[in-house]
């Protein structure tokens, strides 16, 4: 099952390389996903919206056909594309078996040079878990 993170990590991965999000006839596009080692405000309030039950059956990543409350759902897991590394959603008990990738429709992917957009990481806090195993 999908935890709410790993979701949210999926979405805003895919933001970042330039999907957008669907609701009905309208589309959300966010610049600034990631600021620094956190998430945007603009994206913490976009998940906050999307995340909701209320809202969340009506809203899909361009190009994939599972809505964000079907990612939510224990039906699902977020794993790594074997074709781009980027993470995408697979029936939970069907290994093996992908759905296809949000990378099908962006020529670019994969990319060897590119970084593949990632989740924010506290610095600070890395480093202390790296001083502390240092220190044993």
């Amino acid at each position: 099952m999908a935890s709410s993170k790993e979701v949210k990590d999926y979405i805003a991965q895919w933001l970042q390389l330039g999907k957008h999000l669907e609701i009905g006839d309208q589309t959300i596009t966010l610049t600034t996903v990631r600021q620094s080692h956190a998430y945007s405000p603009d994206y913490e309030i976009l998940w906050q919206k999307i995340s909701c039950p209320a809202t969340a059956k009506q809203i899909y990543l361009s190009g994939c056909d599972q809505s964000i409350e079907d990612l939510l759902s224990p039906r699902w897991q977020i794993v790594n594309c074997y074709r781009c590394h980027g993470l995408i959603p697979t029936p939970l008990f069907q290994q093996g078996m992908c759905l296809g990738c949000p990378c099908a429709d962006l020529p670019a992917l994969p990319d060897v040079n590119l970084v593949m957009p990632h989740p924010p990481i506290d610095s600070q806090q890395r480093l202390q878990q790296v001083a502390d195993r240092v220190a044993v």
